[in-house]
Parts: structure tokens; sequence; C-alpha cells
């Protein structure tokens, strides 16, 4: 049997989002309103590690698609993402809005 004696060089790669999945989560909801000219803003209520989830719920009688984008998760600035809604046209509509958020808390 031969021994082996050449040197192996090892890539390891860190991926904080990997191992907050392994981390225990939260789940936080809040209250926001879309616009009919454009996305709003929305800062969520505690800084995330990595976000597994996010439901948003429109509270109106009305049909309306909710959507965001611009998710930006810091552990030091402020978490926010930006709030769309539709009508059945594709029609921007400012329709009050209920948003549940899971993630694993920086804090």
């Amino acid at each position: 049997m031969a021994i082996d004696t050449r040197a192996y060089l090892w890539a390891l790669e860190f991926d904080p989002g990997g191992l907050a999945a392994l981390m225990p989560t939260v789940t936080d909801t809040l209250s926001a309103t879309s616009s009919a000219s454009g996305g709003v803003t929305v800062t969520l209520p505690r800084k995330y590690i990595v976000v597994t989830s996010i439901q948003i719920t429109p509270l109106s009688i009305t049909s309306a698609a909710p959507s965001y984008s611009n998710l930006t998760l810091s552990e030091t600035l402020d978490n926010t993402m930006m709030l769309h809604c539709y009508d059945s046209a594709g029609t921007r509509i400012a329709v009050p809005c209920s948003i549940a958020i899971t993630g694993v808390p920086a804090e």
C-alpha cells in the first residue's frame, strides 16, 4: 500500500446565509400601505442575518397583487424592502397591507 505524501490546497468558503439557515428564526408582523405612484420603502422591525419568508396580505376588499423588491439586510443599518401592489389590470394601487417576515435575527 502506497502512502500519498502530496500536499493539497483546500478552498473553504464561508456562507453566512447557509449557516444562518440552521439558526432559530423569528416571525415579525408589521403594517404598511402601498402607493399608486411607486414603490414604498418599508423599514423592517429588526435587523436580520437572513430572511427565509415574506408574506404580504392586502387588507382590502378589492383584488390586489402585492409584491416586494430591493430587500436590503444589514447587521448594522436599517433593514428595508420596497412594497408594491397592483390591481388585476397591472396598475399600481394604494392598499394597506399586513407583512409577515420570518428570518434569523442579527441581535
